[in-house]
């Protein structure tokens, strides 16, 4: 809480909406029903599960590396678009012996 002075007068106004905490998204999606709000993602937040910025994100969704929904303006991720993206990038190990085969089969 802090006072604000206005004409000679005090009031106390509360700061719970400038708390130290982080903002929610400005994006949100309460328009959508519940059972699709559970599957879809906006860049923000398919930023924030990538650990990587929501400029990388909208990279990939032009690129078309990442399937996505655009309704209206709004630029729209599922649960499984998502993982089907990472399964695409998984690298797997590979035994130091297969390496030197390829390496030697060329």
């Amino acid at each position: 809480m802090f006072q604000e002075q206005n004409d000679g007068m005090k009031t106390e106004v509360a700061l719970s909406a400038y708390s130290s905490e982080a903002a929610p998204s400005k994006r949100t999606n309460k328009h959508l029903p519940k059972s699709l709000t559970e599957k879809l993602l906006n860049v923000d937040d398919v930023a924030e599960f990538l650990d990587m910025s929501p400029k990388s994100v909208r990279r990939s969704i032009s690129k078309r590396e990442l399937a996505f929904y655009r309704i209206g303006r709004r630029v729209l991720v599922s649960r499984e678009q998502l993982e089907s993206y990472l399964q695409k990038r998984e690298v797997l190990p590979y035994d130091a012996a297969e390496a030197v085969r390829r390496i030697l089969s060329k």
